[in-house]
């Protein structure tokens, strides 16, 4: 059965599929950008064959590993537009969870229900933000109202590193 053209558009706005042509388009194989990514050839194959494992699975850290193992940058991997004029870094983003729930009067735990992730070692030390999945980042900047994309330049530049012409992070 051929697939309707609204639904072939919506699969090619899965980061899976973009994973799988930006890894193509550079000419490598899967085994390839794995090894470049660090993790094991079976766990890169179900990243491209299943829509939510780049975002479930992996830490912001591996996710910016394997944007530079593909050439390819956050933004462009999940499909979103970059708040191009409001920046934040981690730090900053822990400072609005401490507002954020000074504010509401609530406890880290009912913040931490409501998010779904444990928020403690980001709260202790704002360098585990990298630890965090992408579904972890989504659900706290969707609570305290920020759009994700403006901790995505901070990203992006510790994920575009150099690269050499077949898009691969020179180390």
């Amino acid at each position: 059965m051929a697939m309707r053209r609204e639904e072939r558009d919506n699969m090619i706005d899965a980061p899976h599929i973009r994973l799988r042509l930006a890894r193509e388009k550079l000419g490598q194989s899967p085994r390839e950008t794995a090894e470049m990514a660090g993790i094991n050839v079976e766990s890169y194959y179900d990243l491209e064959s299943h829509s939510d494992e780049v975002t479930q699975v992996l830490s912001i850290r591996e996710v910016m590993k394997l944007c530079r193992a593909v050439g390819m940058s956050l933004t462009e991997l999940f499909g979103w537009k970059q708040d191009e004029h409001t920046t934040l870094h981690p730090a900053e983003l822990q400072t609005m969870i401490k507002s954020y729930i000074q504010s509401k009067q609530i406890t880290l735990e009912i913040f931490e229900n409501r998010v779904g992730f444990c928020m403690s070692a980001f709260l202790s030390d704002p360098n585990n933000f990298y630890s965090w999945n992408f579904d972890c980042l989504n659900a706290v900047c969707e609570l305290v109202g920020i759009n994700c994309s403006c901790l995505f330049s901070n990203l992006q530049s510790h994920a575009d590193g150099q690269r050499n012409q077949r898009g691969q992070a020179l180390e």
